[in-house]
């Protein structure tokens, strides 16, 4: 387990992906972004040094991230070439024909030519072309589990082939999905974007995507914890007795201190703030190390909640797909 970390890894493409990225989803669960808070959110990281933003079509906050960008850009604050940029293929566009199609719109709101990393969001079909979250009668997403995802990346395959997409690579897939579909291809996806926190692990997906040598990046680093859902006895990071502890050592916050331990592990982190102090706060992590001692610690002490934030309960029980029934 080593202490050392580098500001990028090198993907099985050979392409460096950041490994601190801003988050954007703000939260809304009907599928709207506060426009101008991402805008000022997005410029506040460049000017502190971040790199690399993910964002997607459902977040509705791809053409902020394009507007924070193309400011700082005719600001001489960065070139484009500088940037990391990820979005994400919907649901509802899962055809192998459709996704090229997704992913220009996807550039459109953007207000660029190219993305660095597009990804498969959820390996579950909706219904295509009804909007982003096709509903029947009794208002339940209407799916198309006849949609087969090794065709959606074979779609995905062609973008990068179009050079619309550096990288392509998947999200929320359990394992025998990853395996499934690395058996289908022989374009391995370059990185898989999962929930893992101290309380989170993911260790057999972790593991599997190591040994395949796909990068995992963690969403929800922090164990969202403005979560509307949460409640009084929910682990919180800021709270936690062990993540506190190490924090004083290193004269930290538990905050710092979680990103760093998942850093550690090789892993890419994409924390989301809107904060100035915040975001300042979750990129100040490369001044200090923590010990073999401290991250075991946090392992025996944190991981054991097992405590997942993210799941899509309108899919449970309805989907094949569904990935989290594995869990």
């Amino acid at each position: 387990m080593t202490g050392t970390v580098e500001k990028f890894i090198k993907m099985n493409d050979g392409i460096a992906i950041p490994v601190i990225g801003l988050g954007t989803f703000q939260g809304n669960y009907d599928y709207t972004s506060v426009h101008d808070i991402v805008v000022k959110a997005v410029k506040t990281a460049i000017d502190l040094g971040y790199r690399h933003f993910d964002t997607a079509l459902v977040y509705d906050t791809e053409a902020a991230v394009g507007e924070a960008v193309r400011d700082k850009i005719q600001e001489g604050v960065v070139r484009r070439e500088e940037l990391f940029i990820v979005t994400k293929l919907w649901c509802n566009s899962h055809g192998k024909e459709n996704v090229v199609p997704a992913l220009h719109e996807s550039l459109r709101k953007l207000g660029m030519d190219y993305v660095d990393l597009f990804l498969i969001h959820w390996p579950v079909a909706f219904k295509s072309g009804s909007g982003l979250l096709p509903k029947d009668a009794n208002g339940q997403i209407i799916l198309d589990d006849d949609m087969d995802f090794t065709d959606t990346w074979q779609g995905m395959v062609e973008c990068r082939k179009l050079g619309l997409a550096h990288s392509i690579g998947i999200s929320n897939f359990n394992e025998k999905q990853i395996k499934r579909l690395v058996e289908s291809t022989d374009v391995l996806p370059s990185l898989i974007q999962i929930e893992v926190n101290p309380f989170f692990s993911n260790d057999k997906i972790v593991s599997l995507c190591q040994q395949l040598g796909i990068t995992v990046a963690c969403y929800s680093p922090l164990g969202k914890p403005g979560r509307p859902w949460k409640k009084d006895n929910d682990p919180f990071i800021s709270t936690d007795v062990t993540l506190n502890e190490i924090a004083k050592v290193h004269k930290k916050t538990p905050m710092q201190v979680s990103l760093r331990f998942l850093l550690q592990k090789g892993l890419v982190v994409i924390p989301k703030s809107n904060s100035y102090d915040h975001i300042k706060e979750n990129i100040d992590v490369f001044d200090f190390q923590l010990t073999n001692k401290e991250m075991n610690s946090i392992d025996e002490n944190c991981s054991c909640h097992n405590f997942k934030v993210l799941y899509l309960k309108e899919l449970i029980g309805h989907s094949k797909e569904y990935p989290f029934n594995e869990d």
